[in-house]
């Protein structure tokens, strides 16, 4: 897994919302900058976790459509009852 990805868009949104607080008026300080940075890395990371989240395929919703689908390889033999 490379991490560029990653802490190129943890950057960009924590600099878009540096950015914006600039342009509104109220820069952050040091402590605040990191705060941001932080809450960034949260929510890039929260959104990749969902994102292969959804990406998994689903179980079937129905227990029939497992028993319908054809058997793979030998078939299982049978225990013949003792007699």
């Amino acid at each position: 897994m490379t991490w560029s990805p990653f802490l190129a868009a943890i950057v960009a949104l924590a600099l878009a919302i540096w950015a914006a607080c600039y342009l509104l008026g109220s820069p952050l300080d040091g402590a605040e900058t990191v705060v941001v940075v932080g809450l960034s890395a949260v929510l890039v990371f929260g959104v990749r976790a969902l994102l292969r989240r959804l990406r998994k395929a689903p179980a079937p919703a129905v227990p029939e459509a497992r028993s319908q689908a054809p058997s793979k390889g030998r078939p299982k033999s049978r225990k013949q009852p003792p007699r």
